[in-house]
Formats: C-alpha cells, structure tokens, sequence
C-alpha cells in the first residue's frame, strides 16, 4: 500500500511536470509566433519604406535625366548605384527573413524535444506501473 501511495505520488509529480512543460511549451510557441510576426512587420515596414525611398529617388534621378541631356551620363551612374543600394537593402531583408525562418526552425526543434521528453516520461511511468 505504501509502495502503490508513493508511486501514486511519483505519478502525480510526473503528471504536474508533464503539465508544466506543457504550459512551457505554449509559451515557448506564442513567444515564437510574436516574435516571428513582429520579425515580419518589421521587415515588412523596413521594405516598404526602402523600397519608396529607393523608388522615389530613381524617379527624381530619371526626370533630371530627361531634363538635363548634357548631364546624362552622371545621372545614370547615380541611377545605378541607387538601384545596386536598393539591390544591397533587398540582400538584407532577405536575410532577416532567413534569420527569422532559423528563429522558427529553433523553436520547432525545442517542440520535437519536448515531445520526445514527454514520451520517454510517459514509457518511464508505463514501464514503473508494470513493475508493481
């Protein structure tokens, strides 16, 4: 009777544990969604305003061209190393899309391990109840 109370107890502190790596874990997964929508707005943001300003000034570049025919070949230089900047920002959008797609690989790792925890936890009390 003792020996079925304290393994009784041993499973219920398994269960409580089981519960609170549970609740960890949706924590973990909506700090992760947060995070990684908070990423995305940001790239977003970052994009879009880039991609106006980089728009904006290579509109400005092209109608001083069309104004200004003597200055053409200056203008054009500018015009390409506008685009090779806007090309450049792009770069590093792209890589804070795969900084925040490895961010989300991380966290689906963490949840491939606690649900290997939770299974060994689940056949170490299974194989626990066998032995009484």
């Amino acid at each position: 009777a003792t020996r079925a109370l304290v393994l009784q107890q041993e499973s219920e502190g398994l269960k409580g544990r089981h519960a609170g790596l549970e609740i960890e874990l949706e924590q973990l997964k909506s700090a992760s969604r947060s995070r990684e929508a908070a990423l995305q707005a940001e790239i977003e943001a970052v994009a879009s305003a880039k991609d106006q300003f980089y728009k904006s000034k290579i509109a400005a570049l092209q109608a001083d061209l069309d104004q200004q025919g003597d200055a053409a070949a200056g203008l054009r230089r500018q015009l390409a190393e506008a685009q090779g900047s806007l090309d450049a920002r792009r770069a590093e959008i792209t890589a804070l899309l795969s900084k925040a797609e490895s961010q989300s690989s991380f966290y689906e790792t963490a949840r491939r391990e606690f649900e290997l925890n939770v299974k060994q936890l689940e056949a170490a009390l299974a194989a626990r109840a066998q032995q009484l």
